[in-house]
């Protein structure tokens, strides 16, 4: 009974959500959007894979994904339905995100370099 009560998220336990989500700074959405990608990627999906999915645009995803939109509860749990997670879980994993505050980016691996070819 106890586990059903913590998993269960309220009307007024998503507005305060909403809310909170709604008044992040470009650093905190950093956060979010890279714990969505991640999700996502995890998943297997293509950013137009969950659009699809979701019922959300693709640029919509690409804006969320990039940090330069917030994104709703509504949103958020489309999202997060797709991706076969519990919106909470997925606000749990972008909590944990914050408290470990700013991490310096990792670089991937990118394209080789072409070789300049010395003339024989």
């Amino acid at each position: 009974m106890e586990e059903a009560k913590k998993n269960l998220l309220t009307y007024a336990g998503l507005r305060k959500l909403e809310d909170e989500l709604h008044d992040l700074k470009v650093v905190k959405r950093k956060e979010v959007a890279g714990k969505i990608k991640e999700a996502r990627e995890q998943a297997g999906l293509t950013q137009g894979q969950l659009a699809g999915f979701s019922g959300l645009s693709d640029s919509y995803i690409a804006l969320v994904e990039q940090g330069n939109s917030g994104v709703s509860i509504n949103a958020l749990m489309q999202i997060a339905d797709v991706l076969k997670l519990k919106a909470s879980d997925l606000m749990i994993r972008i909590e944990q995100e914050m408290e470990r505050g700013p991490q310096a980016p990792t670089k991937g691996p990118g394209r080789p370099r072409k070789q300049d070819k010395k003339p024989t």
